[in-house]
């Protein structure tokens, strides 16, 4: 309102005629920008709360979920370069003192919600061992991972196996079944096509939208290793802090499918509000499809490790950490044995030598329970780590505590 002045009333010459067209496109000019620079707060102050909580809720996340957290932050780092570039009113609001105080609240809320991150693997960081790029590059996704939803979907891998997706390998369901189907695709594509035509005018919402569409959009390219020897992501493995840290770079999509989804819903929208209510009904339908499995894509479930924990009986007196006995061979996946122990030391409260991690001590290798050299392995930790004295031992295959194997 304040940038609105009122046109004299008197006279209808050419030059009343001027001011009233400068006077409608100065409001004409407000009201374009108003949406890039308002953030739907009175007063910028009452902001800072917010944006510092925002901050707190982030670094919290960091403490369970690491690889979340980081991709956040570098796509929120792409956005911002990206909206600085492509949106004139993001540099001016830049220039401005509040904005600063704003994002300095964000900030401090970030470093402040990192306490506990930085307190649990604070040792890591500062003397544990790093991803290589190797390592990275092994799990990295392939161009056709874009419409890799495994090979459950009883709709889209009957359709897509003809064109050889997904490629099978060892990766194929653990670490690279993140894409998405045609129809999702084609939806957001079209959400974020919609909004960047209305960018100059759109909400703060919808440009957000727009912006993390774009980070990741980017994100996502940087992953691909195109021809034998370009792959951007070394740049970012080299140059971006925490990169290092990463191994499985298609996770990034836990990230990226926020976005995908908020366009997603502008395509449906705009269709529906133009009245086309068929085409909203088949391409929400067909969107829909993706998430039809013919089997859950969860590994491990609910009702099992609940059966596991009333099976179990209480650890013998005088125990202070378990470990797996040795097990039949087939009895079960090694990482479901190791997931088995994890649920059993969190309902006793009770530590464990084993467990599921992709970083593993040094010499630690209780990988198999199964493994004919697992009763060594698991006699050098124990001695090695001085745990024998108040050390049990659960045997999988009865539910039962045993006798020490060692």
């Amino acid at each position: 309102p304040a940038m609105v002045t009122a046109v004299p009333s008197a006279g209808t010459g050419p030059r009343a005629r001027a001011r009233r067209e400068a006077s409608a496109g100065a409001r004409a000019s407000a009201n374009a920008v108003e949406p890039a620079t308002s953030v739907n707060c009175q007063r910028w102050r009452s902001c800072r709360g917010p944006a510092g909580a925002a901050g707190v809720l982030t670094g919290l996340l960091a403490a369970t979920s690491f690889v979340v957290t980081w991709f956040f932050l570098f796509q929120t780092l792409i956005a911002a370069a990206a909206g600085l570039v492509l949106l004139p009113e993001m540099r001016t609001a830049l220039r401005t003192r509040r904005v600063w105080r704003l994002l300095a609240g964000a900030a401090c809320g970030l470093l402040l919600g990192l306490a506990p991150f930085a307190v649990i693997y604070g040792p890591l960081l500062l003397h544990g061992p790093r991803r290589g790029p190797v390592e990275a590059n092994a799990f990295r996704p392939l161009l056709s991972d874009l419409l890799n939803l495994g090979t459950d979907n009883p709709v889209w891998t009957p359709l897509l196996r003809p064109f050889g997706i997904p490629v099978l390998d060892a990766q194929t369901m653990v670490e690279r079944a993140m894409g998405s189907s045609p129809p999702v695709w084609l939806l957001a594509a079209a959400g974020l096509a919609l909004l960047w035509r209305e960018r100059r005018a759109a909400g703060l919402g919808r440009r957000c939208v727009l912006l993390a569409g774009i980070a990741g959009v980017v994100c996502t390219l940087l992953e691909f290793r195109y021809g034998a020897h370009l792959w951007p992501w070394v740049v970012v493995f080299h140059l971006v802090p925490g990169a290092d840290a990463v191994r499985a770079l298609f996770r990034s999509e836990i990230v990226t499918m926020l976005a995908i989804a908020a366009a997603l819903g502008v395509a449906l929208d705009w269709l529906w509000r133009r009245g086309h209510r068929t085409a909203f009904a088949a391409l929400a339908m067909a969107a829909l499809l993706e998430a039809v499995f013919q089997h859950p894509p969860a590994s491990l479930r609910a009702s099992d490790q609940q059966a596991l924990v009333d099976g179990t009986p209480s650890p013998p007196a005088g125990c202070r950490v378990f470990a797996l006995a040795p097990q039949p061979a087939g009895l079960r996946s090694w990482w479901q044995l190791q997931s088995d122990a994890l649920m059993l030391a969190l309902h006793w409260r009770l530590p464990t030598m084993n467990g599921n991690d992709s970083w593993m001590p040094p010499g630690w290798d209780l990988h198999d329970p199964g493994a004919p050299d697992y009763v060594h392995v698991l006699s050098e930790w124990v001695h090695a780590s001085g745990l024998a004295p108040g050390a049990c031992y659960y045997q999988a295959s009865t539910w039962r505590w045993v006798p020490s194997p060692i």
